[in-house]
């Protein structure tokens, strides 16, 4: 990827105003997880219009795997207020067709304003929004105030179904001129058929459809099958480049991570707020997470801390693992609320809040150890392994995009259904339970526990972070250099200006990772104070 990068930037040069380039070089940067430089290459794009709903994609999917709460808020803005003006403005041209009797227009704009409110680039940055006002929320009122402002919308994002929210208005073949052409086969031509897109799904990475076909006669027969060891058509993801993975395999599940992430939110307003039943609104919103999050893969994620896992699902799967543990919480709070009412028996709570905990605790020493094994091959023996910040929070690493996921998809509905958990469980008689009171007692115990696994995880995370940011270079960057006699750069030496531009890129890289992992280390402390604000809970 720095070769890549390198090699980009040679070209950049050479030719300043190459659309192609700066846009290879966003995703490039943005696939490294070095959001600072993906932004500053995004911002001499001088994206506008329809340009927010098109190209958006590219760095919402890179900030919403490794990014800053800023950053990302800003970006969703954007598309937000695109698609505020874009609504307005649609509305307006309705009118005046109609006003107008220009009638053969209707149609179209209806199809306009069909096709926005379907999109899943809004969906997403709506959610998102409200997640980043949660992640720096500092008290339960700020948590309060975040989840009003968007709390209609996401409301009725929860009674969408999956397949509701489309990607067709996004411009996957941007890069259609770098990819390599599909065969000319049946195959190839039914992942190119317009037909595959339309319908709602990502338009593929590379645009080569012919004419559509009114009749299919034998001509077809003498079509041979592609050689063996032959590239395949572009739109099966096992055959893409590597160039069109890193354009596909970051909107994994999009549609169902909008419902999951929409429902939780929704989940977290039922507890904090008072609008309707709590119980009902409550039931909803976890059925309604159930449902999406079922698509979702489960299977353990698999990294080694100093290998590249960029196009590996480790990610998708770490992050499916966070919902999970979000969703339990929800789930033990929801049980709470039944208990409370004498609808439930307190050792259903007891028995959630444990669940919460195990998973927050391997979750967050996975983020720590990137190792290989689980909880329970390993049990207590993943708090003894060997841990070099250096590369486990390195560039490229599996611990930065792992770390992301605890502060954007687990901590900002866990931490405040902690905290409400808290302050709403019934007091069980000090150290020792009261007659027909131990079962409320032990979910009391859960509770303390799960908030001492938060506290001493946060608090290593943090610790590990600020030895991160005083590793050397070989840690945090562990690629290829010039010096090193590598054949894959030596190739390259041949280039003009490659192994000085490597230098400077190089030096680039660190100089912003360092900066970034200590925006990792605010955001890690920021939730320990928040968590600490809740005071002394004595079970």
């Amino acid at each position: 990827l720095v070769n890549a990068i390198v090699l980009a930037e040679l070209g950049l040069e050479a030719d300043k105003s190459a659309f192609q380039l700066k846009v290879l070089l966003a995703i490039l940067y943005g696939a490294l997880g070095v959001s600072g430089m993906m932004l500053h290459v995004w911002n001499t794009l001088d994206i506008k219009n329809i340009q927010r709903e098109s190209l958006s994609f590219v760095v919402l999917d890179s900030l919403r795997s490794s990014g800053s709460f800023d950053a990302l808020r800003d970006a969703c803005r954007q598309v937000v207020n695109f698609h505020e003006d874009i609504e307005k403005d649609g509305g307006d041209a309705l009118s005046l067709a109609f006003r107008n009797g220009v009638l053969h227009r209707v149609p179209e704009y209806l199809q306009t304003l069909e096709s926005m409110n379907r999109s899943a680039i809004w969906a997403v940055s709506v959610v998102e929004e409200t997640v980043c006002d949660l992640a720096q929320a500092q008290t339960l009122e700020a948590i309060n105030e975040a989840l009003g402002r968007q709390s209609f919308i996401i409301r009725d994002m929860v009674g969408r179904p999956v397949e509701h929210w489309q990607l067709r208005n996004t411009d996957r073949s941007v890069l259609s001129g770098l990819n390599p052409l599909p065969l000319c086969t049946p195959r190839a031509d039914s992942c190119q058929n317009a037909r595959a897109w339309r319908d709602g799904s990502a338009p593929p990475t590379t645009l080569a459809q012919s004419a559509k076909p009114v009749a299919i006669n034998s001509s077809a027969l003498f079509w041979e099958d592609p050689p063996v060891g032959a590239a395949g058509p572009s739109g099966n993801v096992d055959e893409l480049s590597a160039l069109e993975e890193l354009l596909t395999r970051r909107s994994t599940n999009i549609s169902s991570h909008v419902k999951v992430t929409a429902s939780l939110v929704e989940a977290l307003c039922a507890l904090l707020q008072r609008e309707g039943s709590k119980e009902e609104r409550l039931a909803e919103a976890l059925r309604s997470a159930n449902e999406a999050i079922s698509t979702n893969t489960m299977t353990q994620p698999s990294c080694g801390a100093a290998s590249l896992s960029l196009w590996s699902p480790g990610l998708h799967q770490f992050k499916a693992l966070a919902q999970r543990c979000t969703l339990t919480a929800c789930e033990a709070a929801s049980a709470v609320v039944r208990c409370i009412s004498a609808k439930e028996r307190w050792e259903e709570a007891e028995t959630l809040l444990s669940s919460a905990s195990t998973s927050a605790k391997e979750l967050l020493v996975r983020c720590r150890t990137s190792s290989n094994k689980s909880s329970n091959e390993e049990g207590s023996a993943g708090a003894e392994e060997e841990i070099l910040p250096g590369i486990t929070f390195g560039l490229g690493c599996c611990g930065i995009p792992w770390l992301w996921a605890l502060l954007h998809d687990l901590l900002p509905i866990l931490l405040p259904v902690v905290m409400w958990c808290c302050t709403s469980l019934p007091k069980a008689g000090g150290k020792k339970a009261k007659e027909g009171q131990e079962a409320l007692h032990a979910a009391r115990v859960a509770l303390k526990g799960l908030l001492g696994t938060l506290q001493t995880s946060l608090s290593d995370i943090e610790a590990d972070l600020a030895a991160a940011q005083r590793s050397d270079g070989g840690a945090l960057l562990t690629e290829p250099t010039p010096g090193s006699g590598s054949e894959e750069v030596l190739k390259l030496a041949s280039v003009p200006g490659f192994l000085e531009r490597h230098e400077r890129v190089r030096g680039a890289l660190l100089e912003t990772h360092r900066r970034y992992l200590a925006t990792l280390r605010e955001a890690v402390t920021s939730r320990l104070t928040l968590l600490k604000s809740q005071g002394n809970f004595k079970p």
